[in-house]
């Protein structure tokens, strides 16, 4: 009654601050994992990884609005599955804006069609509804429809009675933030830059083909070699040939799964399995921690947390940070022949790092890294070709501290470049 009353007084007001979508979705899940275990719903986050780490969003706001769909999904669902998926869409050239959609889906009772429209006004609630079974105000859909317009979007609801109903939140134009959310995560902390895996094998087990995709890129550029099987009944046959050094099975797949899988495989072999799910059930969670399963990790996986549970298992070495930070300096004769005009070119691009860096603007990134490639394309150093490609694949990720890094370098960079001539041409 209260954020009713505030909104028709024009009294609420939107407020938008770096936000971490991923941790908001993962947080929502444990609430209610733990507050509707006992029911017969399974709560599933299906959670696109190219949704930004930082956007700018009144996070408070968000959680308001999906705590009162999720709450409802929940209160009208028996058995079957609640289901929250988030996605981008209309995601501009220049990475700044996108579209953010998110589904509440569920398998409950469901809303006649001819109630579809009614739903969504305050104090009012589906025809025929039992106060005493599922009680509530009629205010939840109310107060959050006009919450998703004060964000600039809006919401709608596809539903059949007896099958369920899908409400969807689409915001708008929504901002990629340069600059990252405050967050108390202990994973934060942990920085996988500094963690060499010695030589080893990883079998990654999924029945979807993005997801592997998405795992494998974690282990580029590392001595870990991945292995891939589609469900169960392959990662049993490829554990006994190809004895690697540690499984990550997702749980849910066709022909087995991967409950099953580690069943098997823990007959005949100690192969460290770490669980992999969409899942946030309490029940599931307790579940696979009570299987043969060494570790567990929850869908979308961060690098950061990825690699801190591996180290619990593989070998590893830990780079000290001064060397991980910068770039060694080697030359041939043609380098320092061309070196001087990389200089003057690097020297160049000092404002547009300057306002890359101070705006913390995605779009001054952006023009900062298009100048660098047009610098490593036309003179082939390989130390600014790998400076380079590295700064493509943070911004490709969206990887906010990972870009911060990297700009924070270019000055060492130029100046050691300009060391070396001088030293050079003093020989």
């Amino acid at each position: 009654m209260l954020d009713l009353s505030k909104i028709e007084a024009g009294k609420m007001e939107i407020e938008k601050t770096p936000s971490n979508v991923h941790e908001l979705f993962v947080e929502i899940g444990d609430i209610f994992a733990i507050n509707n275990s006992k029911k017969d719903v399974e709560f599933i986050l299906d959670i696109d990884s190219n949704i930004p780490q930082s956007v700018l969003l009144d996070t408070t706001r968000l959680r308001q609005v999906l705590f009162n769909l999720i709450g409802n999904a929940f209160k009208f669902t028996e058995h079957g599955h609640v289901r929250l998926k988030a996605r981008t869409d209309n995601q501009d050239m220049i990475r700044s804006k996108l579209d953010l959609l998110i589904d509440v889906e569920d398998t409950g009772i469901g809303i006649p069609e001819d109630q579809l429209k009614q739903i969504f006004n305050a104090f009012e609630q589906t025809s025929g509804q039992s106060q005493a079974q599922f009680g509530g105000t009629g205010l939840g859909l109310s107060i959050s429809q006009r919450l998703v317009e004060m964000m600039g979007g809006e919401i709608n609801v596809d539903s059949q009675a007896g099958r369920g109903s899908v409400f969807t939140v689409q915001l708008h134009n929504v901002h990629i933030s340069s600059l990252l959310p405050d967050s108390s995560n202990e994973s934060e902390s942990f920085d996988s830059r500094h963690i060499l895996f010695h030589p080893g094998t990883l079998l990654v087990v999924d029945d979807a083909p993005d997801n592997i995709g998405l795992l494998r890129e974690n282990f580029r550029n590392t001595s870990l070699t991945v292995l891939e099987a589609g469900n169960g009944q392959e990662a049993i046959e490829i554990a006994r040939i190809k004895n690697p050094d540690l499984i990550l099975m997702d749980l849910r797949m066709p022909v087995m799964d991967g409950y099953q899988a580690t069943d098997q495989i823990k007959l005949f072999s100690q192969i460290p399995v770490i669980a992999l799910t969409a899942s946030v059930m309490k029940d599931e969670f307790e579940r696979a921690k009570n299987s043969n399963f060494d570790g567990y990790l929850r869908k979308p996986v961060l690098r950061s947390v990825l690699f801190k549970e591996l180290t619990r298992f593989l070998p590893y070495d830990v780079q000290d940070a001064e060397k991980t930070d910068q770039y060694e300096i080697s030359f041939s004769e043609k380098d320092l022949l061309i070196l001087p005009d990389v200089l003057e070119r690097l020297e160049s691009l000092t404002s547009q790092w300057e306002k890359a860096t101070e705006k913390n603007n995605f779009a001054e990134i952006k023009k900062f890294l298009s100048d660098m490639n047009t610098i490593a394309e036309q003179y082939p150093i390989e130390l600014i070709r790998n400076y380079t490609d590295s700064l493509v694949e943070k911004t490709d990720a969206f990887d906010i501290a990972g870009i911060q890094v990297l700009l924070e370098q270019f000055p060492t960079i130029k100046n050691e470049l300009g060391l070396y001539l001088k030293k050079h041409q003093e020989d």
